[in-house]
């Protein structure tokens, strides 16, 4: 499973993988940039068909009229994915680590 980072100023609340970031120095000409790892949040989901993150169980069902079950019958819509909030662990890399 793939470790997630956000870091401020760069696109705010998303997180991405690692390598988001270091094609972001190159891109930027950046030599080193601290981010912060993102673990699951076990009270939200991300709706991807909305693009935005929502309480569990407040979103999809019955509410939703874009609810689709992945085994569709019933249970997780195909639309959910994991939410990720801020660790508050600092990771610092180097773009000398991929060159």
């Amino acid at each position: 499973m793939p470790k997630y980072y956000f870091s401020e100023g760069v696109y705010g609340d998303s997180c991405y993988e690692i390598d988001y970031f270091y094609d972001y120095m190159v891109n930027e000409e950046l030599e080193s940039l601290i981010l912060t790892e993102a673990v699951k949040t076990p009270e939200y989901v991300y709706c991807r068909y909305f693009n935005e993150v929502v309480e569990k169980g407040e979103s999809c069902g019955k509410i939703c009229s874009y609810y689709s079950p992945r085994n569709n019958v019933k249970g997780i819509c195909i639309h959910s994915a994991p939410a990720y909030e801020n660790s508050g662990k600092e990771v610092t890399i180097y773009i000398k680590d991929i060159e």
